[in-house]
């Protein structure tokens, strides 16, 4: 990392590649789990992947679009995660018997990990020199409530699609942010 990125900035780009790799070891847990535990396994990637994008959604990209406007990786990014989105509402639909599921969770694999990798090495390389230090920490705060808004929504999440779980991942974060910082809702 540059010198001159605040080490808030660097604590915040550690948070995002740890997550990535968090989402990496729950897509591997759904691909290797026995009937026994796979549904468990499906329920806390789909609760993970709704919370970690959310968290992007509300916070990261409208701070990263609001530094540069012009940065098209930002719009790359964001459309991966509407492919990413679409490819979990899809994959929602398709039985599991008979291994028509695999190839579908295999691309969806494939999509978060491609995502994941332009997002730490492209996205991020470029905006953490732009950030300042208040930036970061509100970034930071939002990724550190993924974990409880994911265990939050694993509870609910065979009740809900993926849509729904976005929407109540938002919803949360909202709630718990406006909670610590004892403010009245946000506008937007």
């Amino acid at each position: 990392m540059q010198a001159d990125v605040d080490p808030e900035a660097v604590a915040f780009a550690r948070e995002v590649g740890r997550q990535h790799r968090r989402l990496q070891r729950l897509m591997h847990d759904v691909l290797t789990a026995g009937d026994g535990a796979w549904e468990d396994a499906w329920h806390q990637l789909r609760a993970f992947l709704a919370a970690h994008e959310a968290a992007e959604r509300s916070v990261m990209h409208p701070l990263f679009r609001a530094r540069d406007r012009d940065d098209a990786s930002v719009v790359d990014r964001v459309a991966e995660e509407e492919d990413i989105a679409r490819a979990m509402t899809t994959l929602e639909q398709v039985p599991r018997a008979d291994g028509w599921f695999r190839a579908p969770l295999l691309a969806l694999c494939e999509l978060v990990t491609a995502h994941s990798h332009r997002e730490e090495h492209d996205e991020l390389a470029g905006f953490l020199h732009r950030i300042t230090e208040d930036d970061a920490v509100e970034l930071l705060e939002v990724l550190l409530l993924v974990e409880h808004v994911a265990g939050t929504l694993a509870e609910q999440s065979p009740d809900h699609g993926f849509a729904d779980l976005l929407d109540l991942a938002e919803d949360e974060l909202d709630r718990l942010l406006l909670a610590s910082r004892g403010r009245g809702p946000r506008t937007s």
